[in-house]
């Protein structure tokens, strides 16, 4: 009998270990380091920095930063670059690497990049607008090292849509390689009025025509009216042991501050936002998993720009901001988290299925512990020599 009482006691107490995990926030923590990339200066192009893209390169043993940038905090935005060997030590390339082109669909801006590497080559998706032309969208740009880029002549390869939730404007967006050949792009969007956003999904064959799920979109909503979340953007998607995870920006239609949530999905298309039952008022609907930290660099924004898993954790790549000054700059920060805080509790994984027949390469954007060298290994195998790595 007492024996029977000791499982029945040790069962209970398992049962309520679960339930507990799945109430619980994915615990990010914030590099002590942060922010761990600033601008140049008060007078120069890259002044505040926007959501970075992250990549590591196995052949140089690097990680390489693709990020916006703006002397003013608005319009003309610059895409720059940087390289760091362990992702918080970051050493910026002097100047832009892509450029807005004059009298050009992207005249006014060039921002938001998204790059992977195939084969060696570089291929970016970007964000553009044209103030002349009252029109945006996605462009695309190649390149052999990831600092000199090619546009492509067609470009924009993703224009504006013409539904009417997607009329007005397009966003931040995140692309995906699929295993076998072709890509997955999540893309924010707004309605003719900018009163209302949503993340749309489209596929593509070459990176360069693109379709749009005209069935399902947007396939990403935003929360109701008095959530956290009333507009939804910023998608960052990865595909992990077989589930799509997204982690993306919202906000109250009121203003900030900006907070990054998270959402799972088995197809891509039909998602789940996490939501913590004990929450409630703002968060009644769901609830983000980082937030501003008060009355710090970070205090009112969180825009998520990479997520990676690296071994057993997560790591995040942001950008941040208390206030929008002269002296308050846009930052890049990092945070971590274990990956086993999402596989276990959060989400019942077993009715989270992928679709069959599409599924997304495993290896994207990293999967493997980074290895750290020596400063003398690390300057023999960097591939940009003439860069100093920030102290």
């Amino acid at each position: 009998m007492q024996s029977f009482l000791k499982i029945s006691i040790l069962v209970m107490l398992f049962l309520v270990s679960i339930f507990s995990t799945s109430s619980a926030q994915i615990p990010w923590t914030k590099d002590a380091n942060n922010p761990v990339m600033s601008g140049s200066g008060q007078e120069t192009w890259d002044k505040h920095l926007t959501p970075p893209c992250v990549l590591y390169n196995p052949d140089s043993e690097e990680y390489e930063m693709w990020f916006g940038a703006t002397l003013t905090g608005s319009h003309p935005f610059r895409v720059g670059f940087a390289i760091s060997y362990d992702g918080i030590s970051w050493s910026k390339y002097p100047h832009p690497v892509l450029e807005p082109d004059a009298g050009a669909w992207d005249e006014s801006t060039v921002y938001s990049a998204r790059v992977i590497r195939e084969n060696g080559q570089y291929k970016m998706w970007y964000a553009g607008w044209s103030p002349s032309e009252k029109a945006g969208g996605i462009g695309y740009a190649t390149s052999p090292d990831g600092i000199n880029w090619t546009k492509n002549k067609l470009n924009p390869v993703f224009p504006a849509g013409s539904s009417a939730w997607e009329a007005g404007a397009l966003d931040w967006f995140c692309v995906l390689p699929v295993q076998g050949g072709g890509y997955k792009m999540w893309y924010t969007a707004y309605n003719a009025a900018l009163t209302k956003s949503g993340i749309g999904y489209a596929t593509s064959v070459d990176g360069m025509v693109w379709q749009t799920d005209t069935l399902n979109n947007p396939v990403f909503t935003s929360g109701i009216t008095g959530q956290w979340d009333e507009y939804v953007f910023n998608p960052h998607v990865l595909f992990l042991d077989g589930v799509y995870h997204m982690f993306y920006e919202g906000r109250q239609s009121s203003g900030n501050p900006r907070k990054m949530g998270w959402a799972t999905s088995g197809d891509g298309i039909h998602w789940n936002k996490y939501n913590d039952p004990n929450t409630s008022g703002l968060y009644a609907e769901s609830d983000p998993v980082l937030t501003p930290s008060s009355g710090q660099w970070d205090g009112n924004f969180i825009e998520p720009g990479t997520v990676m898993l690296e071994g057993d954790s997560l790591r995040l790549w942001y950008s941040g901001n208390l206030t929008p000054t002269s002296t308050n700059l846009w930052r890049v920060g990092h945070a971590t988290a274990p990956f086993d805080s999402i596989t276990t509790g959060l989400f019942d994984m077993e009715d989270i299925r992928v679709a069959d027949g599409y599924i997304l390469q495993q290896n994207y954007p990293c999967n493997k512990t980074t290895p750290i060298h020596s400063t003398q290994q690390r300057q023999s195998n960097s591939l940009y020599p003439n860069l100093n790595l920030l102290n």
